[in-house]
């Protein structure tokens, strides 16, 4: 089974966020059945934020995170190929345009979709615009495309109510 993370949460875990870290910990002793995974847009994203140079701190946390990912942490990442990619731009941009996801909410809506993709059951975020879409016309607006969305869920949501 996968459980995908979005860039906010790795952001997180490499900041040392409470949170975070025992969301990280909560999954690996508790559901080890899981793999963890990122998404393409996701380490798209970290490896943009470890380049710029506006905020010395979001380039050290990019940094960490993907130095971390696989070493420290045992994180996947996770290929689409062109065909998938191709769809994951058509869902995410159906699923903005239907109101699920704020118009400017590209990324989001890409990580969202990629996770769905790849089947996973269970997303973990920290970003509250991705936490905030209604699940049900979410459901609704992925059935058009034979997809079904993970579980959105917050790192305080992974351990006090699934592994508690």
């Amino acid at each position: 089974m996968l459980a995908a993370v979005d860039t906010n949460f790795l952001l997180a875990l490499a900041a040392d966020d409470e949170d975070a870290l025992d969301a990280a910990d909560t999954l690996r002793r508790r559901a080890p059945r899981f793999q963890v995974v990122a998404t393409p847009t996701v380490l798209e994203e970290l490896r943009f934020f470890k380049v710029q140079l506006r905020n010395p701190r979001l380039q050290s946390a990019a940094t960490k995170a993907l130095a971390s990912f696989r070493a420290d942490w045992n994180f996947q990442s996770a290929a689409l190929s062109p065909a998938q990619h191709g769809v994951v731009e058509r869902v995410a941009d159906h699923l903005r345009i239907a109101g699920v996801l704020p118009h400017e909410e590209r990324h989001d809506s890409f990580i969202l979709v990629e996770a769905a993709l790849l089947g996973a059951k269970l997303l973990v975020t920290k970003d509250s615009v991705v936490r905030g879409a209604d699940y049900s016309r979410l459901v609704f607006e992925l059935r058009e495309f034979d997809l079904h969305p993970p579980v959105i869920a917050t790192p305080k949501e992974i351990v006090r109510k699934f592994f508690h």
